[in-house]
């Protein structure tokens, strides 16, 4: 249950959020070849594909764009989101369907092994919004350059505080961490930029690097 909802939850509002940011290319999506590449995507990405999980799959884009989008939500396919209220109102709209659609869909079994009974055409339809989100987020250069220097961030941090022996650089509120007799330096460490929020992280490995100097009345860290 837990999986699937996720899969609804994640499909849905990723989606949501792609199109608020302008990353979905409706225009081409709307071709034959933009259709071609969303089909041949996600049943590459299809783990266990059936043997026709191309023609599902286009069946499925079908049903997502001629008979709920168009009809339901015009504006989504045809115009760029800016934020004006028709477009939020619509946004939402379609976003409510499309759960909705997909919870209504599924039903409770004791005679199916997990107790869920899912509609295969309704997860034809998820399966083909979630390969939206890798092919416009997760594959996004954008994305990972964010995620190469956030990786080059914690890295960074670790060797700082790992270095760090008299424990000078090591916010107020993680000393009690290296305090404890029962857990290792690098397991305090760890725990310490695990704490951190993304500002946080990103304050203190500018600081500890002169990119930011900042002021001693600002520990980044309270």
């Amino acid at each position: 249950i837990m999986d699937w909802s996720d899969d609804i939850a994640y499909s849905v509002h990723d989606m949501e959020d792609l199109h608020r940011g302008r990353l979905i290319p409706w225009t081409f999506l709307k071709t034959n070849d933009g259709r071609e590449f969303l089909v041949k995507a996600a049943a590459d990405g299809w783990h266990n594909a059936p043997s026709d999980a191309e023609g599902r799959l286009r069946l499925a884009y079908a049903r997502i764009f001629d008979e709920i989008a168009a009809p339901l939500a015009p504006h989504i396919l045809t115009e760029s989101y800016d934020g004006r209220i028709e477009h939020r109102q619509q946004l939402r709209f379609f976003t409510s369907q499309l759960i909705g659609r997909y919870i209504n869909s599924t039903s409770l079994s004791a005679r199916s092994g997990d107790g869920l009974v899912l509609d295969p055409e309704k997860v034809d339809e998820v399966i083909l919004l979630k390969q939206m989100t890798r092919s416009y987020l997760i594959l996004n250069p954008s994305l990972s350059a964010q995620q190469h220097g956030q990786k080059l961030i914690i890295e960074s941090l670790f060797d700082d505080f790992m270095n760090d022996e008299k424990k000078s650089i090591v916010p107020v509120r993680f000393q009690h961490l290296f305090e404890q007799p029962d857990v290792g330096i690098p397991r305090a460490v760890a725990d310490l930029i695990s704490s951190l929020t993304e500002s946080e992280a990103t304050g203190l490995y500018q600081r500890l690097r002169g990119l930011s100097a900042g002021s001693v009345l600002d520990p980044i860290v309270r």
